[in-house]
């Protein structure tokens, strides 16, 4: 089949049919699947239209085989509009009673079988079961009804239709057509619109909706040049098991320089005091235009980039007690909370909350801390870095569960830190709420010195990703210092270190650990290295000891701190004490515990130390 007009492009299509004394087995006829839109516009509300037929043994139209199943699969970027779209509660549904402004769509149905005919039915908006974010109904005849819940695919974010266990004990249905409407509410609609049975056989349609216009379904913000794929899976009463896949391509979706995004952002920390650990609260905000059915939807967001200010930092402190999820747990978090899977509590660093104009809940849930790859180990986390968070929200009465990771990285001129959250769900959104944690333990450090700071985003939309947009962020203050004194000038920090050492033995002439602690303040510059100078007299003796080879060091300098503590590279007998190191910013510390060996001897000095 070819055609052409209109100004556009000729388009074509051809469907092989194999002919053979070999009776039709259970499946979708040749060309039997189909999906197409009204409108191929981005972010447009189209009418939807897909039809399945299936494989018959007969002029009379018997099936090869009674359906059982069927799944619809749309790709991934189509939505909906949940809120402004009213539904038919189920027993009116049952009764045939279903309110005018419930219908969504229409469907065509071949039947054979007792009944052997063709007939055009109301599918309408019915309350969804758990798990589902939508359900379509519809009757094929008076008691004998049809409905498919549609749910979001974890994954990738399409769209998935199912309809279950079909009847098909007194009639068959040879062929389905089913279109969902853009815009149910549109006067377009009108004549297919139905009112209820004029007699026993014959329909009521053509009558206006008094509900106001709002969109039902939306095409995808993103473009591409190739088309789109749908696809039906079909399994049969005989063979449940065996299900028929059948792909169908059309679009693909045009007009992505027609959309527009204009999101806004604030960010705070959640003190004022300088140098002090801190949360962070991140809101961003998208308006949205599905308010307008004839309008075009907002792009939705494709990578966003956030740079914290120069001074703000990680907080060591963050590890006490803190623990890490792997890429195999963060597989395991589903719709639904199950207790032991997914990520750990201990790896939690805040809290997340999505909401959508598609669905009346917002969906809540987490940033983790995922494994860290301090040397590039692969299969840490997705970028195998040092930093990486995975944000992980749910709604679970709806079956949706969003995934995401990010990146942390430090610009390397600056300091400064870089969050990249790219690939994110194709999932429209009016505000998006980060809040990392506050208190002794909270992942980051204020600035050390008093100013008003500035925190940069890069923003791209689906719809030009090659766009990239930087929003106005206000600045955010410190105004003190961390222990809420005058507040600290800029310029270099002090720097006042300060020692404590001494044996525990204080018997002349005697053995005795020696104990050395070395201690600074917070606000005070970093310690980056330390030697000590013990007092005459005090000696050590080496005798038996042996020293930790250059080799086994250079080893241990590849090793994360888990694999060292796990495999020490220096061999036992060389351990001549150990040590403990808090780090971290307030009044909780994350302790590290090390170990001291013997090793050189390098040059100018008969021998060192070592510290893992």
């Amino acid at each position: 089949i070819q055609a052409d007009g209109g100004g556009a492009p000729s388009a074509s299509i051809a469907t092989p049919t194999a002919v053979s004394f070999t009776p039709a087995e259970f499946g979708v006829s040749p060309g039997g699947a189909s999906t197409a839109l009204s409108s191929a516009q981005a972010g447009a509300h189209p009418d939807l239209t897909t039809s399945l037929a299936l494989n018959t043994v007969n002029a009379a139209g018997a099936l090869a085989g009674a359906p059982k199943d069927v799944t619809y699969d749309l790709p991934p970027g189509f939505a909906g509009d949940l809120v402004d779209t009213p539904t038919c509660p189920d027993a009116k549904f049952a009764a045939e009673g279903c309110p005018i402004d419930t219908q969504v769509g229409v469907t065509t149905l071949t039947l054979t079988g007792a009944l052997n005919e063709s007939r055009i039915r109301p599918v309408y908006n019915l309350p969804p079961n758990p798990g589902e974010v939508a359900k379509l109904g519809f009757s094929v005849a008076q008691q004998f009804f049809t409905e498919g819940g549609v749910s979001v695919r974890p994954g990738d974010y399409g769209l998935r239709t199912t309809f279950t266990n079909i009847d098909q004990v007194l009639i068959e249905v040879d062929n389905v057509s089913l279109t969902l409407w853009g815009v149910p509410a549109d006067p377009i609609h009108d004549p297919l619109r139905w009112h209820g049975f004029a007699s026993e056989s014959i329909d009521n349609f053509d009558t206006p909706s008094e509900a106001a216009s709002a969109p039902f379904f939306t095409n995808p913000t993103p473009c591409g040049s190739g088309a789109l794929d749908a696809s039906f899976i079909v399994d049969s009463w005989a063979e449940p098991e065996h299900g028929v896949k059948e792909q169908m391509s059309f679009g693909p979706i045009i007009g992505c320089d027609h959309l527009g995004m204009e999101p806004s952002l604030t960010v705070e920390a959640t003190t004022s005091r300088a140098y002090s650990p801190t949360g962070l609260d991140l809101g961003m905000t998208i308006p949205q235009t599905y308010n307008n059915p004839y309008g075009l939807a907002t792009s939705t967001l494709k990578r966003a980039v956030v740079t914290l200010p120069e001074g703000m930092t990680v907080n060591p402190s963050a590890g006490a007690g803190l623990a890490a999820c792997s890429e195999a747990q963060l597989a395991q978090e589903a719709a639904q909370f199950v207790a032991g899977n997914g990520c750990p509590n201990e790896s939690k660093l805040g809290d997340v909350r999505i909401v959508s104009p598609a669905i009346k809940e917002p969906i809540v849930g987490s940033v983790y801390l995922a494994t860290p790859a301090p040397n590039g180990e692969a299969g840490r986390n997705p970028f195998n870095s040092l930093l990486a968070l995975y944000i992980v929200a749910r709604l679970p009465d709806r079956g949706i569960i969003v995934k995401a990771a990010g990146e942390v990285t430090a610009d390397p001129l600056t300091g400064r830190l870089v969050t990249t959250f790219d690939d994110l769900p194709p999932l429209p959104f009016s505000t998006f709420t980060f809040k990392f944690h506050s208190g002794a333990t909270a992942p980051l450090v204020t600035p050390p010195a008093c100013g008003s700071y500035e925190v940069n985003a890069q923003l791209t939309p689906y719809a030009t990703p090659s766009q990239v947009l930087a929003p106005a962020i206000p600045l955010f203050p410190i105004t003190s210092a961390f222990d809420g004194g005058g507040c600290p000038a800029g310029g270099v920090p002090p720097f006042a270190p300060q020692v404590l050492a001494g044996t525990l033995d204080d018997n002349a002439g005697s053995y005795s650990p020696l104990d050395i602690r070395i201690t600074r303040n917070d606000g005070e510059q970093e310690i980056t290295g330390f030697s000590s100078q013990l007092p005459p007299g005090l000696t050590a003796n080496l005798s038996g000891v042996p020293f930790c080879s250059e080799a086994a060091i250079a080893l241990a300098r590849g090793k994360t701190g888990a694999q060292e503590e796990s495999e020490p590279s220096c061999p036992a007998t060389s351990q001549i004490g150990h040590t403990l190191v808090g780090a971290g910013v307030g009044s909780i510390l994350a302790q590290a515990a090390g170990k001291i060996y013997m090793a050189g001897p390098f040059e100018g000095a008969p021998s060192s130390c070592t510290c893992r």
